[in-house]
């Protein structure tokens, strides 16, 4: 990709995230070149690093090595680059499921919210998550590097159900959104619709909020 003059990695499929000056000029570009990659959405850490979310198959490369998805299955992708435009590193979330990161936000300390869309049963943090058919949605925290701090319930149907957004309060809690094209079961209240609707929620971070871990669909 090449913006103002500044290239990398020309040849080949690939994701980047560029910094633009006040002038709308680019100041850095970082690249990370995959067999097929899908990059959905971007949030900025306090450092002014960003990071970069989306789905990937069969492999992509990041500054700290190479990520891998099993054979044709797309996999869940977070990768960090610095405001100089190296990416740092990256990690994986998911396991044999088709799985895509639709939407991160970021909290004061750098821990990603993150918005998966999947389809079959998932496994974050040691935790399986079955299927509803179709696709599911699934809200999991993380900390910078990816280690799974905690996941919330899917929201599931037997249609399919998109997480489209993320944005982490100043409360420290999770304010989610989202599609769904059948009946849907949001973190315990089954929503019996005809046509396809949106929705939208409000998870308890229960690690700032000690004992929390409630839903609150609206």
């Amino acid at each position: 990709v090449s913006i103002d003059g500044i290239t990398r990695n020309p040849d080949g499929p690939k994701g980047f995230v560029a910094w633009f000056g006040a002038n709308g000029t680019a100041t850095a570009v970082a690249a990370f070149p995959a067999a097929q990659v899908d990059p959905n959405d971007l949030a900025v850490l306090p450092t002014g690093d960003a990071v970069v979310v989306g789905g990937f198959k069969t492999s992509l490369t990041t500054g700290a090595g190479v990520l891998t998805a099993p054979a044709g299955v797309e996999r869940a992708f977070a990768v960090t680059a610095t405001i100089g435009g190296t990416a740092v590193h990256g990690f994986t979330l998911g396991d044999s499921s088709e799985t895509r990161a639709l939407a991160v936000d970021t909290d004061e300390a750098g821990n990603l919210g993150i918005n998966l869309r999947t389809t079959g049963t998932i496994v974050l943090g040691g935790v399986a998550y079955p299927s509803a058919g179709g696709y599911d949605a699934i809200t999991t925290m993380t900390s910078p590097t990816g280690s799974v701090l905690w996941t919330a319930g899917k929201v599931g149907s037997n249609g399919d159900d998109e997480p489209r957004a993320l944005d982490i309060g100043l409360d420290g809690d999770l304010y989610i959104g989202g599609d769904m094209d059948n009946d849907a079961n949001v973190f315990g209240t089954n929503y019996p619709i005809a046509n396809p609707q949106a929705w939208v929620g409000r998870i308890d971070d229960p690690i700032s909020e000690v004992g929390a871990n409630r839903y609150f669909p609206k």
